[in-house]
């Protein structure tokens, strides 16, 4: 479902119905969602930000570089990244054409 928001000038899109047993956990839920759209729209923010800055592009996925990376681009940036163990145990991500490096830097966060 699509609607207008009260001011007219944006879309609201309605992903589905959530059921709740309890009305403590409404109250839960009220409190989490937005909380999750503010991360969200930081690191839509932080990755912008960077870009414009830097005056790079962003590698993402399908083999494209972006300055103007949304929200949901970030984190599939992080899908195909792989985690390899040594031999001694230690964890360490394998070689990826995206170059996290680069978003994780981007973010704030290396």
């Amino acid at each position: 479902m699509v609607f207008l928001s009260p001011h007219g000038c944006h879309l609201i899109y309605v992903v589905g119905t959530m059921y709740v047993r309890k009305p403590e956990r409404l109250e839960a839920l009220a409190y989490v969602v937005p909380l999750a759209a503010f991360v969200r729209a930081i690191i839509e923010r932080r990755a912008r930000r960077y870009a414009e800055a830097t005056g790079k592009e962003l590698p993402l996925p399908g083999k494209r570089n972006s300055t103007r990376p949304t929200a949901r681009m970030v984190p599939d940036s992080f899908d195909p990244i792989t985690v390899v163990m040594t031999s001694d145990g230690i964890r360490a991500p394998a070689e990826s054409p995206l170059c996290p490096d680069k978003m994780f830097k981007a973010l704030g966060v290396s």
